[in-house]
């Protein structure tokens, strides 16, 4: 939907799914029916929700939809460029973490944070333009920021 344009009921979508992400982590607790499996599944599926709505919107700065008065589409879209890569890797220096026996949650932008703000950034995207441009700017450094805290606390946890 975020693709063709439709950005208002593609941002709703999103927000619906990812408060059904929210409670499945939930019900699986307490129906007792979480596995290894599922914790990997839902990690992953988190990752393909994400760069899809990304990607979506990528896809709709680069093709003529994307009708903008007030800055260029192309350096919107490069926003969105780095904005998934960010995001990537807050989530890879989480797993990778994890793989080394780290808890690493640490970071100011984790994942719920950019799913609300890039989900308020579409929805109201239509109508004022710029507010995208500075959240997808916020998720960048907020989410560089978080890089370099997960690196320091890995960091410090393993050293002890």
């Amino acid at each position: 939907m975020i693709s063709f344009g439709i950005l208002f009921w593609g941002a709703i979508v999103v927000l619906l799914g990812s408060a059904l992400d929210l409670i499945d982590g939930t019900l699986a607790r307490k129906t007792d029916s979480q596995s290894d499996f599922g914790a990997f599944l839902d990690s992953v599926v988190d990752r393909i929700e994400e760069s899809s709505v990304l990607f979506g919107l990528f896809l709709y700065t680069v093709f003529d939809s994307c009708l903008l008065t007030s800055f260029r589409c192309d350096l919107l879209g490069a926003m969105v460029f780095l904005s998934l890569i960010v995001s990537l890797l807050v989530s890879y220096m989480r797993a990778r973490s994890e793989s080394l026996g780290v808890d690493c949650k640490d970071g100011i932008m984790t994942r719920p944070e950019r799913v609300i703000l890039l989900t308020v950034g579409v929805g109201i995207f239509t109508w004022i333009s710029f507010v995208l441009f500075l959240i997808l700017a916020t998720i960048i450094v907020l989410g560089i920021l978080t890089i370099i805290q997960r690196i320091i606390s890995t960091y410090e946890k393993l050293q002890n």
